[in-house]
């Protein structure tokens, strides 16, 4: 029977070293259990967690999950907003307002209270 390994290493050291995967390669996180799958124009450090999406969609607030994870966009397209889970204050926050596009490059983001530009 043959063996498949999988690209593999620390989070410390795969932060480290910052590879480039290739499109559909992956790499597991050896102290953590977690996959990240390459697209082949993205750096480790930016790549997100296989699984961990960066935007949730919903047609309404109201559809968000009771807690949100940190670091998601939630966007609620009959409202035209997006939101950003506030783990300090345990809420949503609005982190942008107007036309949703798509294109989330040039929206404020809310930390704890605090407006951070991402």
């Amino acid at each position: 029977m043959a063996t498949i390994q999988l690209k593999r290493g620390t989070a410390e050291a795969l932060a480290r070293v910052n590879p480039l995967l290739a499109s559909g390669e992956p790499c597991f996180v050896t102290d953590e259990n977690r996959l990240k799958i390459g697209d082949g124009a993205t750096y480790w450090n930016d790549l997100p967690y296989f699984g961990e999406a960066n935007v949730v969609n919903a047609q309404s607030h109201f559809e968000f999950p009771n807690i949100g994870k940190e670091n998601v966009i939630y966007k609620a397209e009959s409202e035209k907003l997006l939101y950003q889970w506030n783990t300090t204050d345990l809420k949503y926050e609005v982190v942008g307002e107007a036309e949703i596009t798509g294109d989330l490059a040039d929206i404020t983001v809310i930390h704890g209270g605090d407006a951070d530009s991402e």
